[in-house]
């Protein structure tokens, strides 16, 4: 009983499942499914306004809500989220954005991106790879939702060729 508490009193995080759930992500080599639908579960007005039809209305309404939440992140201005009164491990929030696992030998890393280098967002676009960037290259402000749905627009415009289908790109060389 008395190492649960010196082992529990001499951890850095909040979460004793911290370090054993990262090790267990990065040391499996299953395909990591994502199943999740962001119109569900996002309810800002900003995100997800229920009087908008268009996809891409939706889109950038969506990208400026993840990349303010990502930039509240970053700064370290996100509230704790509690559970039962006690905060919970904020952790894992920072590798959400401008992540990606480097494959190694048993466990993968995770390489976080120094803020200032996370400025785009990927879109694909049936076959076709696009770098969208998001803030403003003079001021470094996120751009407006109008800014970003008229890049993503032009975007979907650019892909759509007479026959429906893109030029094949890097994307058609890899598998699920």
């Amino acid at each position: 009983h008395a190492q649960l508490y010196a082992s529990d009193e001499s951890r850095d995080d909040l979460s004793y499942v911290s370090t054993a759930w990262d090790e267990m992500y990065l040391a499996a080599r299953c395909s990591v499914a994502l199943n999740s639908n962001p119109g569900a579960v996002v309810r800002s007005k900003t995100a997800f306004d229920e009087s908008t039809t268009s996809q891409i209305a939706r889109a950038a309404r969506m990208v400026v809500a993840n990349a303010a939440f990502a930039l509240r992140v970053e700064s370290g201005a996100l509230s704790p989220d509690v559970m039962r009164g006690v905060p919970l491990d904020m952790r894992q929030y920072e590798g959400m954005y401008g992540a990606t696992r480097l494959p190694r030998e048993g466990v993968d890393v995770l390489h976080k991106a120094p803020p200032s280098n996370s400025r785009h967002i990927v879109v694909l676009v049936r076959d076709s790879i696009w770098k969208l960037p998001i803030f403003d290259e003079a001021s470094g402000s996120l751009l407006s939702v109008s800014s970003i749905e008229e890049a993503l627009r032009e975007i979907c415009e650019q892909t759509a060729l007479p026959n429906g289908r893109a030029s094949p790109s890097l994307a058609v060389l890899t598998t699920a």
